[in-house]
């Protein structure tokens, strides 16, 4: 089971997950309006007013309806970064429905301006429907390369989870769902033309809003492998350590010095020691 959010989080750059890391937002601010890149400085503003919860392993942001959802105005990735590095986009979420018609629900991710308002700079969503929720991700090179899991019953109303959406530099597309892959594609690199004008956690960008929870999400350089998926999976807060407090030193006093060296027995030895400048002296 994975552990809850460290306090205070700071990024353990030895980690595995860490390698190439760009953006992560964990929620743990637990209120207010703005939400922290523990990363990078990508913070995000709240939009729509959605809550703060208490989640099982710390805070979480709830999303109950359209236009509730986190706006980063600046984007962590350029179209020449995935060309050059390919990315991953994870996500450890809940919903606390499956099956009902709400439709496609975005969860993290990018667009370009103008008509290209889906993913088509990158994300993860949802698809309900009456079979249930079925993860889905996205990217633009032309035409539009979707991937979807092939079975509707992926989620368990109330279950927290973990998404993640890899693309490498070759262009081979990977979407995997609780740690495992669940439908692979082809995108073609040198074709991607949409800067992500827009980047959003809890909503696609042409509007379609989750209704659920999220506890983490994030963006990397770099293409995660099928081993770093599970380790996500297994522990998506792994990456992250409490911020540890400055050390304090304490200085005894002359007196203090004195009294410790009495009760220890070595009060005349100490006295030997200053004036003979030496054991053998």
């Amino acid at each position: 089971m994975p552990r809850a959010k460290p306090s205070s989080p700071v990024l353990n750059r030895s980690h595995p997950l860490a390698k190439g890391l760009r953006s992560a937002w964990l929620m743990e601010e637990g209120g207010g309006t703005n939400l922290r890149d523990h990363v990078g400085q990508n913070y995000g503003t709240l939009t729509g007013s959605p809550s703060w919860i208490n989640a099982e392993y710390g805070s979480a942001l709830q999303f109950f309806d359209t236009g509730e959802y986190v706006d980063v105005p600046n984007n962590p990735y350029s179209i020449a970064e995935l060309q050059a590095h390919g990315g991953t986009w994870a996500a450890w979420f809940k919903v606390p429905s499956v099956g009902t018609s709400n439709g496609d629900e975005g969860i993290v991710g990018g667009a370009g301006a103008g008509t290209h308002s889906e993913y088509s700079a990158g994300g993860l969503y949802l698809q309900q429907g009456a079979g249930g929720a079925v993860p889905k991700a996205a990217i633009h090179d032309g035409s539009y390369q979707y991937l979807a899991a092939a079975e509707a019953d992926w989620f368990v109303a109330g279950q927290w989870t973990s998404v993640v959406f890899t693309v490498d530099v070759g262009g081979a597309l990977t979407l995997y769902a609780h740690g495992r892959s669940v439908d692979t594609g082809t995108a073609t690199m040198g074709s991607l033309a949409f800067e992500p004008a827009v980047f959003y956690l809890g909503r696609e960008p042409n509007g379609n809003d989750l209704v659920g929870s999220i506890a983490y999400a994030s963006f990397s350089h770099g293409a995660w492998t099928a081993n770093q998926v599970r380790q996500f999976h297994a522990d998506p807060f792994a990456m992250f350590r409490p911020r540890r407090s400055p050390a304090r030193f304490f200085v005894p006093s002359v007196a203090a010095e004195g009294n410790l060296l009495q009760r220890s027995g070595m009060d005349g030895l100490s006295r030997r020691l200053r004036f003979t400048g030496g054991i053998d002296g």
